[in-house]
């Protein structure tokens, strides 16, 4: 049964998700050079305060280098950057 004061079925469609947009190459590039160099400077630091830092301290710096990572380069350069850190432990 419809009644005049209804909302019309437009009303009950769920609007598709936009789609996220891209980065510009040269910021997934510098992700990428960003993780190639920041990954292991913070490894050689973290060396040498080996006796100093906890395990967590350890493992929270290593997340924040990620989660700077991805900050700049996006999804595809944390992705690498996470995976490489825990196939090198």
């Amino acid at each position: 049964m419809s009644h005049p004061d209804a909302p019309s079925e437009q009303a009950f469609v769920v609007p598709r998700a936009r789609r996220p947009t891209t980065l510009p190459r040269q910021r997934v590039v510098l992700g990428f050079a960003l993780a190639t160099v920041l990954l292991p400077l913070l490894t050689w630091a973290l060396s040498h305060l080996r006796n100093e830092l906890g395990l967590t301290s350890v493992m929270l710096l290593y997340l924040l280098a990620v989660v700077v990572i991805s900050a700049v380069g996006g999804l595809w350069p944390a992705l690498a950057s996470g995976d490489r850190r825990i196939a090198g432990s």
